[in-house]
């Protein structure tokens, strides 16, 4: 007879006088909510950081409003090498609430979310606990045993509170992993529920129903949740165990949630793919992948045990390392774990369960299918330790089954009460490493001291904080490029803090460098084009303006910077098309219909002048910048000279004046005034006059 058996026939024995609803469900729930709470607290004044914040939420237009449009985007856009449209509208929705002046305003939305599911583990392990503990089906009883609640509890807490919890809570950029798996262990309490309320084998149908909705929902956050379906096999095994009642019949139950996952598998692959973040097997070879996925096995595992060391990159070190040294910890690790659970098969099912549990969910990111620079990530253990925690508080409520006493039972729950407020006190310190940009790139650079990413990021940090300090900036990418020749960003980085030291020859000189090392990098094109136009090497800057404008549409400086600079140099029909196309991809930008009303009104050819069109890109920049924008009203006032509406005309542009001297813009009003003149006397205005 196996433990759980036993376990089982021990709470029978008890059914007499074993205590029922002595601890109750909503206490604990509070309980659960509120240790979240407090452990993450520290997130709660975290900024935005530069680990793909920006790109995700700050400089992101298309999340900054819920109209049509914006949710087109969000449920059709593959951004960043994800498909995640529900994370989008969570984010969006934030953005209505608390703008990007309120950052801690997405980290509470996050920290609720977390918080929920937490409540949601609890809600999943007390199902599978009381099926495991001999409670028969739902229904059937009301009255719920103490050792349940309790062990249900501490795996909730065991979750909720571990300091591997905090990338995906206190990263912004990680609400999928959060909103994903809320939706993941809700899929997967749905699921428990409608086998568990029909015994017959038929699944209930408005839960198996939920369950296969709440799946779809989960993978509209993200992608992982194409490992549900592997959870549900292993859960019919054990604890629910239907294969031995129902023979194969489960295995039909579970090809909506397949074909679900064979969907969004391929769209997150198409995803990855073009963002070109997937790694090719000439890039990482198959031997590699192997140790790669190995290594993550025993990273995992002394993480979740002793959870200290924690950063937000661990990057992937030179082959050799990885198919030597890490490779043979990993396959003692899985040796070892294979052994420990084959000797408890038949005492403590649970462990077998969890480290399924925890293999399939990994397998995505363990290095098979690899994209990105991380080894390993703290975030990655967001779904697959749940098992783990789960079987904890197994093994915490069988030893109260077994103890059969008041002081056994006082004994577990106070060594589980010092295990989770000890991970609380690291939860609230690791926290704290996100705070800020530069705090976090400090602590990844403790953790990976030979990590150039974190090098660059850092030096990134220091050189856009209020009070920016080039000098140190200097010396994080110097030690990156030390690290890592290579590293077209670090070049990038050193050009900016060398021009912010005023060395432009040496800036001139990385950004060429960073643009041989990768053609396709946007930023080091827009930056190079910069200086060339600060040594009036206009063409050349041409160039570089125009391939960063190509690289990255939605860049608005490259493309802003490309049509100023033609402009200057008299190319109007070019800066046109400019900005036309600008504002294919950049449809609320004022700067854009401002500048091409003001072109269409006042270039010296006329086959490019159109008055009307003028008009109509000077009143859409003005609604969009609030109608108090000088620029924009002197391209109104322009364009209605253009039309030969003077006295409309000489009445918008004095409001251009007054608005440019309200903004402490003299020359601007000066040259307001001039043309104020020319509109009294009937002449519209022309460049070059």
């Amino acid at each position: 007879m196996n433990t759980d058996e036993q376990s089982s026939r021990d709470y029978a024995d008890l059914a007499g006088d074993a205590p029922r609803n002595a601890v109750g469900p909503w206490l604990i729930v509070l309980v659960v909510a509120a240790a979240t709470l407090t452990a993450f607290f520290p997130v709660l004044h975290a900024e935005f950081v530069n680990w793909d914040d920006d790109h995700n939420v700050v400089n992101n237009p298309h999340i900054r409003g819920l109209g049509w449009a914006e949710l087109g985007w969000m449920f059709t856009a593959v951004h960043a090498g994800h498909y995640q449209p529900l994370t989008w509208v969570s984010l969006a929705v934030d953005y209505q609430l608390w703008g990007l002046e309120r950052p801690g305003g997405f980290h509470l939305t996050s920290l609720m979310i977390h918080a929920f599911t937490a409540v949601a583990v609890y809600f999943l392990a007390r199902q599978l606990l009381l099926q495991a503990f001999g409670g028969g089906s739902l229904g059937q009883s009301t009255a719920w045993p103490a050792h349940v609640e309790v062990a249900a509890g501490i795996s909730a807490l065991l979750f909720a509170v571990h300091p591997l919890r905090v990338e995906s809570v206190a990263w912004v950029t990680e609400r999928r992993d959060v909103l994903g798996g809320l939706f993941f262990v809700l899929s997967l309490y749905a699921y428990v529920r409608a086998v568990r309320m029909s015994p017959s084998g038929h699944p209930h149908t408005g839960w198996y129903a939920a369950a296969i909705g709440l799946c779809g929902l989960s993978l509209l956050c993200k992608a992982h949740a194409v490992t549900l379906v592997g959870v549900l096999v292993l859960l019919d095994v054990f604890p629910l165990r239907r294969f031995g009642h129902h023979r194969w019949r489960p295995l039909v139950g579970k090809l909506p949630f397949l074909l679900l996952s064979v969907a969004f598998s391929l769209r997150a692959f198409q995803a990855q793919d073009k963002a070109g973040a997937m790694y090719s097997l000439d890039q990482y070879d198959f031997v590699a992948r192997v140790s790669q996925a190995l290594y993550a096995h025993a990273f995992y595992l002394s993480k979740l045990v002793i959870p200290v060391s924690l950063g937000p990159l661990y990057e992937l070190p030179e082959r050799d390392v990885l198919v030597g040294s890490l490779c043979w910890i990993g396959l003692l690790s899985v040796l070892a774990t294979v052994g420990v659970g084959l000797w408890l098969r038949r005492r403590f099912g649970w462990f077998l369960l969890a480290w399924g549990w925890y293999v399939v969910v990994l397998l995505p990111v363990s290095g098979f299918f690899q994209s990105g620079s991380q080894l390993t990530a703290d975030r990655y253990t967001y779904l697959s330790c749940i098992g783990w925690t789960i079987a904890l508080g197994a093994l915490a409520g069988g030893a109260i089954v077994r103890g059969r006493s008041a002081w056994v039972f006082r004994l577990v729950v106070s060594v589980a009460v010092v295990v989770i407020v000890g991970f609380g006190a690291l939860t609230w310190r690791q926290a704290g490493v996100w705070r800020d940009s530069v705090t976090l790139w400090q602590r990844g650079i403790a953790v990976s001291p030979d990590s150039a990413i974190a090098h660059t990021n850092l030096g990134d940090a220091l050189m856009h904080t209020q009070e920016a300090d080039p000098e140190a900036a200097l010396e994080c990418y110097e030690r990156a490029l030390a690290l890592d020749p290579r590293d077209a960003k670090a070049h990038n980085g050193m050009a900016a803090a060398a021009l912010a030291q005023d060395q432009p020859d040496r800036a001139l000189q990385h950004l060429q460098t960073a643009v041989l090392l990768d053609p396709q990098y946007a930023h080091a094109h827009f930056n190079l084009g910069y200086i060339l136009t600060g040594y009036s090497r206009f063409e050349e800057a041409l160039i570089h303006y125009r391939a960063a404008a190509r690289l990255a549409p939605k860049f608005s400086d490259a493309a802003a910077k490309l049509a100023d600079l033609l402009i200057e140099l008299g190319r109007h029909a070019e800066a046109v098309e400019v900005l036309r196309s600008a504002l294919t991809h950049l449809p609320g930008r004022a700067y854009f219909h401002s500048t091409l009303s003001w072109l269409l009104a006042t270039c010296p050819d006329e086959q490019i002048r159109d008055g009307d069109e003028a008009l109509v890109h000077a009143n859409e920049a003005l609604r969009l910048s609030g109608g108090g924008d000088p620029w924009g009203l002197d391209s109104r006032a322009a364009a209605l000279a253009e039309l030969l509406r003077f006295p409309e005309a000489v009445a918008v542009a004095r409001s251009a004046v007054s608005a440019a001297h309200a903004r402490g813009l003299e020359s601007l009003a000066e040259q307001i005034e001039n043309r104020v003149a020319l509109y009294q006397r009937g002449q519209p205005y022309r460049i070059g006059m």
